[in-house]
């Protein structure tokens, strides 16, 4: 196994790991990570690239990208944790072939991380689905090599398969929220010439895209966001990529809804949402939704429309399926630390669920 402090150190023996996992997922892609590491991480945090390999072929590699969230003191834990906060909502070791999993490979990671020194106390890696082949065997060989292991469950994931020639006959399958309430708002809301829809997607529209979807998110959540500058670098990126489609509703000239989508390698993903809720009783953010489904049905290759993390009431009149994302942490039991932090979590939510039943 071998550790790098940054995407452009791997070598290119493992370059097959990054493209496919690329097209698996924007957030196991390179341009997801850069940019997370350059507006998120910045300097506070050491990167650890971790590359393990147990033959020649590409489906004997992976790549596990982490962070090491280091140690404020003597007493406080040496943590190992995955390279993705909530702005991910998926994360788990870059593979050539997601349904080969090069079980060597893993092994051979888990016995580096735990031979480590100095030592480290804790591994965190989340989210991943529940039913991934990597993590089931990742979790395997670190209760083979002796840490205490809590998988626990992070969020549920909605999503659409996209079995429809159009939006139309999407449209049919819904519930009648979606059928007639939705429906019937759009139209009203198409009726009035004051009121408009519009998607960007220019490189040369974001700075001013990108304003008013931080002045109605702030209105609608009464927060900016932690890191001001990651947002601004993944619309940007996904600009200049091809993949951005941020949807703007505006009342009467006057912005009233936004939807930040993307589009890449036939999945959407629904990423940020926002309206402003003077315009409430007109369904305005249902209308920009609605809008939204019906161009990425009507007029892209969609395989899979993706609702990412939650499963909020009103999401479930959208999608089709629904998938469980998990986290796991490894808890070393060969320090101090380690056995105070797996007590602390792992004991604890013992207690608990006996004091529940």
């Amino acid at each position: 196994m071998a550790i790098y402090h940054q995407f452009d150190e791997i070598p290119a023996e493992f370059s097959t790991m990054l493209e496919h996992a690329a097209r698996h997922s924007i957030f196991l892609s390179k341009d997801w990570f850069e940019n997370y590491i350059d507006t998120v991480v910045g300097g506070e945090k050491e990167l650890r690239i971790l590359a393990a390999s147990a033959g020649s072929s590409d489906d004997s590699k992976l790549v596990l990208p982490m962070q090491d969230d280091g140690s404020a003191g003597p007493l406080s834990l040496r943590e190992l944790h995955a390279l993705a906060n909530y702005y991910a909502s998926r994360f788990e070791p870059l593979l050539a072939v997601t349904s080969n999993v090069p079980e060597e490979a893993v092994a051979s990671l888990v016995a580096e991380i735990s031979a480590s020194a100095p030592r480290w106390d804790v591994v965190d890696v989340s989210p991943y689905a529940s039913d991934s082949p990597v993590m089931r065997s990742m979790v395997d060989a670190f209760r083979e090599s002796k840490w205490a292991v809590q998988v626990y469950e992070c969020f549920k994931n909605l999503y659409l398969e996209n079995e429809y020639d159009d939006f139309a006959s999407y449209l049919k399958t819904r519930s009648s929220r979606i059928r007639k309430t939705a429906a019937n708002r759009t139209r009203a809301f198409d009726r009035d010439s004051a009121n408009s829809f519009r998607i960007v997607t220019s490189p040369d529209e974001v700075d001013v895209a990108l304003k008013v979807f931080a002045d109605l998110y702030e209105k609608r959540w009464g927060k900016s966001e932690p890191y001001p500058r990651f947002l601004p670098g993944l619309a940007k990126l996904c600009a200049e990529r091809g993949w951005l489609r941020m949807g703007f509703a505006e009342v009467d000239g006057k912005p009233a809804a936004v939807q930040f989508w993307i589009v890449k390698d036939r999945v959407a993903y629904i990423y940020k949402v926002a309206y402003d809720e003077q315009y409430t009783k007109m369904s305005v953010g249902n209308v920009a939704l609605f809008k939204m489904f019906e161009h990425v049905l009507d007029g892209e290759d969609v395989r899979e429309i993706d609702f990412l993390t939650g499963d909020d009431a009103y999401k479930k009149d959208w999608m089709s399926h629904s998938r469980e994302m998990m986290g796991m942490r490894a808890f070393n039991k060969r320090t101090l630390r380690g056995i105070a932090s797996a007590c602390r979590h792992i004991g604890g939510r013992m207690i608990k669920s006996r004091i529940g039943r």
